[in-house]
């Protein structure tokens, strides 16, 4: 037996995450296309526009400026949202399909299958409980890693939720903020005023936003910089010499009696 994960089934914690992966999809396309659709307004208008035209230029390259900025973050996360639901998965697998079910053997290893051995005394017996005890300390030794290996990993994905949900938030108050322009654009001076409060709104937004997500970045590197721990946790072979589970019973090299104890239980 290892420490290996098995490949099994686990409940299903990604909806937080799929959530915010869907909704910063659809509101980066709605960012997208309410930008297309004053840049095509004021292109047709353009005309009109001429007195105000290179302020509505200036307003125009700002906010593309930060729609580029939110669009190659979304694509980011798209390329590798795959791996961060793997993570969720497995932190929850490490408990259900590792710790859960090791642990529940803690007690059990201790319970004789034969009431009988209660008796037993002498080197068989002390033998006997020698390796109860190495099996004991396995399993409580396996326990406690995989609970520390399910926590490290829940606090990247943790990291990983939080900054898709506060891109979305991000992406959504974004595109709410263009339909400013549709209100108050009745007339050209109207749209150019709009538009100066919409381009100095999605700066700011931007920027707060990005801040944020800089600090759950930070918090991510700050747990991935954790790595010793992890390494330090599966290389720790005090019990699990090797990283092996212990053998309890070894194939025997060449013939020979059976170790008697003061009562053989008829093992003799």
């Amino acid at each position: 037996m290892t420490l290996k994960p098995l490949p099994a089934d686990g409940p299903d914690w990604t909806d937080a995450f799929e959530n915010g992966f869907r909704q910063m999809n659809e509101g980066v396309q709605i960012v997208v296309d309410r930008f297309a659709g004053v840049v095509r307004y004021i292109y047709e208008h353009r005309y009109q526009f001429a007195p105000v035209l290179f302020l509505v230029k200036k307003h125009l390259a700002t906010l593309k400026a930060g729609i580029d900025q939110i669009v190659k973050l979304v694509q980011y996360v798209v390329e590798h949202h795959v791996p961060v639901l793997s993570l969720i998965v497995q932190s929850f697998r490490w408990i259900t399909l590792v710790q859960t079910p090791v642990s529940d053997l803690s007690a059990k290893v201790k319970e004789p299958r034969n009431p009988d051995l209660a008796h037993w005394s002498g080197t068989g017996a002390s033998v006997y409980q020698q390796k109860i005890g190495v099996q004991k300390d396995a399993i409580d030794a396996v326990t406690k890693k995989a609970a520390f290996i399910s926590e490290w990993l829940m606090k990247i994905a943790t990291t990983n939720v939080a900054y898709v949900v506060k891109l979305a938030q991000t992406v959504v108050e974004v595109g709410a903020k263009f339909l400013v322009v549709t209100v108050e654009g009745a007339t050209i001076v109207g749209i150019a005023f709009a538009m100066d409060r919409l381009a100095e709104a999605v700066e700011k937004l931007i920027a707060e936003g990005v801040k944020h997500l800089v600090g759950l970045g930070d918090e991510f590197m700050a747990v991935v910089a954790n790595v010793r721990d992890i390494v330090s946790q599966v290389g720790d072979h005090t019990v699990l010499s090797a990283g092996r589970w212990p053998q309890a019973v070894y194939e025997q090299v060449a013939p020979f009696g059976p170790v008697r104890g003061e009562q053989s239980l008829g093992l003799g």
